[in-house]
């Protein structure tokens, strides 16, 4: 089992963090997008463990919820009957605190017919979609652990884990690597 290196590691999550696609980031880094993929579902796991370790017993004033559309290997209208189930529309639903704007809850999944939004202004087509649920989940995992953590809010000017109390400092994408399970 080949293992890359940490630099390379760090190289293909910054990528990732900043919106490059896998084949962008195969290309900026060299490593075969097989390769980047593999790392990315770990980063999937370890973020996943990372944030529901860190996010507990949050208080929150008011939490807004966001719903997210998005799509696994085609669009919904093209799933035939005999396609697997994880294929077709998917949905993201976002838990933010209003006022320090940290993600509180995330989940991934098929829609839950009783929440729609009903706002069509809201609506967007994607370029961009995954192949497998599982890299799905990944790339929502990574997202949301770089959001809390990494990325300075430009209104908070700290991060929004500062903002709720969990971390002190700005965490690099070498510190997010740290703490992935592998």
């Amino acid at each position: 089992m080949n293992i890359l290196p940490r630099d390379k590691q760090i190289a293909i999550v910054a990528a990732l963090t900043e919106g490059c696609s896998i084949c962008a980031t195969e290309r900026l880094t060299g490593i075969h997008r097989d390769t980047i993929m593999r790392l990315g579902v770990r980063v999937r796991d370890g973020c996943a463990a990372l944030h529901d370790e860190m996010i507990r017993f949050v208080q929150v004033n008011r939490l807004e919820l966001d719903e997210l559309w998005s799509y696994v290997g085609k669009k919904q209208r093209k799933v035939k009957p005999t396609d697997p189930a994880d294929l077709g529309d998917q949905y993201v639903f976002i838990g933010i605190d209003a006022t320090r704007k940290a993600i509180i809850s995330y989940l991934v999944g098929k829609r839950n017919f009783s929440v729609r939004m009903a706002s069509r202004r809201f609506t967007r087509l994607t370029n961009g979609f995954s192949k497998k649920l599982e890299n799905h989940v990944a790339a929502v995992s990574l997202y949301v652990a770089h959001f809390n953590l990494c990325r300075v809010h430009e209104a908070l000017r700290i991060t929004p884990a500062m903002a709720i109390g969990i971390t002190d400092h700005i965490w690099t994408i070498g510190e997010l690597d740290d703490r992935r399970a592998y």
